[in-house]
């Protein structure tokens, strides 16, 4: 049937473009390897370029008639991290995902992705290794904070409700829009529901490319998959320090801001801050001090009170715009 291979045919593409040498023909293949519309493909889903039989890794195999049925997932090398009934669920989460004629990989691959979001430790039993990874985390917090060279935004979306699991078809599609058009940001689940996408505001190399109108985008894109939202008028600024300051429609007043601080956390700089909103495994930091975000993709809170201890507890923000974020106030 020529429309089972023309869409097949793109999906490939899709998934080329979208995941890079990360796609695969076989375990055992390398990459730049000619792939073939029938399958299977084979999607790494995290880093660890030296073993390969340390990768999580998703397997695909389309059915002759894919994608009127769902094709069948397989998931290799996830031992470490899954029992047999968390891989059995997990199984179920993604066929249930599929409907008649829509292409599920690359949807797949990203709910998989954020199943294995922490890269695998290649030797287990290297306790050294995972010592030094402390202690370089350990030494961060204690440093001074850097000059402010990185000025970054976080935009935020809101929606009536985002619901979280397999039965939710369109979150999953929202979860994967972001990822395919290279936004970086957390999602909130709840009522309401909200989505954070931090927004570069400097010339600085940081991994974040995504600009106001970026936000404008995937805010008409959400709008076509079914869950219409709102870009709220509050932008919150970040430098080097971490949270600065409340934008939009309004400025936070600074003396009354640093005596909320004080009597709360103090705050903890930018490297602290991205790796609460977006996660231990996207962040990098050099010695340097140089920040880099190496993934997109949306970290996920199950709650806006997990996103309160982030934002309130931890980087000092007054209550009254976190409420004004929620939609309470």
């Amino acid at each position: 049937m020529e429309d089972i291979h023309t869409i097949r045919t793109e999906e490939l593409e899709a998934l080329q473009a979208f995941y890079g040498d990360q796609v695969f023909s076989s375990l055992s293949s390398n990459p730049g390897e000619t792939l073939s519309i029938s399958g299977p493909w084979f999607i790494r889903l995290s880093s660890s370029p030296n073993k390969k039989s340390f990768v999580p890794t998703l397997e695909i195999r389309p059915s002759d008639s894919y994608p009127l049925d769902a094709p069948t997932p397989i998931l290799h090398n996830v031992d470490h991290q899954l029992n047999s009934s968390q891989n059995f669920d997990l199984i179920n989460e993604l066929l249930e995902m599929h409907e008649p004629k829509m292409g599920v990989c690359i949807m797949w691959a990203e709910r998989c992705r954020e199943e294995f979001a922490v890269d695998v430790v290649e030797n287990t039993s290297s306790s050294a290794a995972i010592e030094a990874v402390s202690n370089e985390i350990n030494d961060l917090a204690i440093m001074d904070p850097p000059a402010p060279i990185i000025e970054l935004a976080i935009r935020f979306l809101s929606y009536n409700h985002l619901l979280h699991g397999k039965a939710h078809k369109k979150e999953a599609q929202i979860v994967s829009a972001a990822s395919k058009m290279g936004l970086v940001g957390f999602v909130t689940y709840g009522t309401p529901g909200i989505i954070g996408i931090l927004v570069s505001r400097s010339n600085i190399s940081t991994g974040i490319v995504t600009t106001d109108a970026g936000v404008i985008d995937f805010s008409k894109e959400c709008g076509q998959i079914g869950k219409k939202c709102a870009v709220l008028d509050i932008e919150l600024n970040l430098n080097a320090d971490g949270l600065k300051c409340e934008k939009k429609s309004g400025t936070v007043n600074a003396k009354s801001k640093e005596k909320d601080v004080s009597n709360k956390t103090q705050l903890k700089g930018l490297y602290a801050l991205l790796v609460d909103l977006l996660g231990e495994d996207k962040v990098a930091c050099s010695k340097q001090q140089e920040i880099s975000v190496k993934k997109k993709g949306l970290h996920s809170f199950a709650s806006c009170a997990e996103l309160k201890r982030v934002l309130v507890d931890n980087q000092g923000m007054d209550e009254t715009t976190f409420q004004r974020i929620i939609g309470v106030a």
